[in-house]
């Protein structure tokens, strides 16, 4: 580990391509890194929760319509295709969380709408990961 730091510190200094890549370098290891937290945060709120189940109120429908993402692997393009999605985000008793639904559940609830529904919450940070609408 320290010879890996000194390295660092030593791309730190050599400016100015070192040091554009050293920050480069350490910028995506951060993000990496805190990706990785949440990850494991979440994974760990879900966990340690508490099942419950209630009446919830629908308070935003999304729809969003079929498209292609372009992934640049290098110098090639990778197309990525993405089908319609559904998503209802849910208010149960002061939590929010969102869902993905099919399109006749969809266009079955409003906005305002009460639905019952099967949900944890976190036990670590509280939040709400609904696992079945009714």
């Amino acid at each position: 580990m320290n010879k890996f730091l000194l390295f660092f510190w030593q791309m730190l200094l050599d400016w100015p391509l070192g040091t554009i890549v050293a920050i480069v370098v350490g910028g995506v290891m951060l993000l990496v890194f805190l990706l990785i937290t949440e990850w494991i945060i979440n994974g760990i709120d879900c966990l340690t929760g508490t099942s419950e189940s209630g009446e919830c109120t629908v308070i935003e429908k999304t729809f969003t319509e079929e498209h292609t993402h372009i992934l640049m692997a290098g110098k090639v393009m990778i197309p990525q295709h993405i089908d319609d999605f559904w998503e209802l985000t849910l208010e149960c008793e002061g939590a929010q969380g969102t869902v993905y639904v099919t399109q006749d559940y969809y266009n079955h609830v409003c906005k305002g709408s009460r639905v019952r529904a099967d949900f944890v919450r976190g036990g670590l940070v509280g939040a709400l990961h609904i696992e079945k609408l009714y």
